[in-house]
């Protein structure tokens, strides 16, 4: 893995750990030439019952894509619960 595909995986789970709504226990954080994948399982934290984990999604996407660096973050292979 390059020097910075890297640096950006750090930065990009630094960001998704601050979001306490969320269980990223099976999340896959994939970094290539900056393009950020999101894949496996995310669900919502179970303190945090009726949380919309498709909004909280989305905003953790807009926080990567706000990232120096980044062009794309996709999230084909994310299954939501």
């Amino acid at each position: 893995m390059p020097l910075e595909d890297k640096q950006m995986w750090r930065r990009v789970w630094r960001e998704i750990a601050k979001r306490n709504d969320l269980d990223t226990s099976r999340l896959v954080v994939t970094c290539i030439n900056n393009v950020v994948d999101l894949s496996g399982v995310l669900k919502a934290n179970p303190v945090r019952r009726g949380l919309d984990v498709k909004r909280e999604l989305e905003t953790v996407k807009d926080i990567i894509l706000a990232l120096p660096g980044v062009r794309e973050v996709t999230d084909r292979n994310l299954r939501m619960e």
